[in-house]
């Protein structure tokens, strides 16, 4: 694990769906930011963050608007599942800002060793 005090971590916003199961979609966040925070990295996560102040049924333009100023702090945007109208915003704002947006894959042809292990961590083969 990288040394958190002394290096710069890198920062990854995490694109996952959320409110076609608002519960379990947030499980699944938790357990990939805490996987992704074991390795190092810093995970982004606005579908925990957000929900604790913001109403997204009634506040969805202010929720959006805080997702793009957060994918503005990543180094990565992380995208996981079948990316949503919510998630392709995400995406778009990633790329105007030059964010690389990587599609998470959970199977053995995944080029990225720390998503190969995501499926475990889930519990269930990359559902989302």
């Amino acid at each position: 694990m990288k040394n958190l005090v002394n290096s710069k971590p890198t920062v990854l916003y995490i694109c996952h769906p959320f409110g076609s199961d608002p519960q379990g979609n947030a499980e699944r966040v938790r357990k990939i930011c805490r996987w992704f925070a074991q390795q190092g990295y810093l995970p982004l996560a606005p579908q925990i963050y957000l929900p604790q102040f913001l109403d997204e049924a009634s506040e969805r333009e202010v929720a959006m608007g805080v997702c793009r100023r957060l994918i503005g702090l990543a180094d990565e945007l992380l995208v996981f599942g079948e990316p949503t109208a919510g998630m392709l915003m995400e995406m778009e704002e990633a790329e105007r800002l030059d964010v690389p947006v990587v599609h998470v894959v959970f199977s053995p042809e995944c080029n990225r060793p720390e998503v190969g292990c995501l499926g475990a961590v889930l519990g269930e083969e990359g559902a989302t």
